[in-house]
């Protein structure tokens, strides 16, 4: 599990392999994907084949809580993963 929370400007910003790693304590890409399937962590997987998220989308998974956006309004934080996969 991460150690401490991500800096503010950070929330939104892609985890890095090494943030993924660190988090899951994985060390393996397969690892790491299947820890963050296993939390329900949405991710897509990089074409390093390494699994990423964003913070916003791992702090919603964890916490349970679903942030406000900047407008106010619940729900979409503005990163649409699945156009990453494509």
């Amino acid at each position: 599990m991460a150690k401490r929370p991500p800096p503010p400007e950070a929330v939104g910003h892609y985890l890095s392999p090494a943030d993924i790693r660190g988090f899951t304590g994985a060390g393996t890409k397969e690892g790491a994907t299947r820890c963050l399937r296993a939390n329900g962590i949405p991710f897509v997987v990089r074409a390093d084949q390494w699994p990423t998220t964003t913070w916003e989308a791992l702090h919603r998974a964890l916490s349970g809580v679903d942030s406000l956006r900047q407008d106010g309004r619940r729900g979409d934080d503005g990163f649409n993963l699945e156009a990453l996969r494509r």
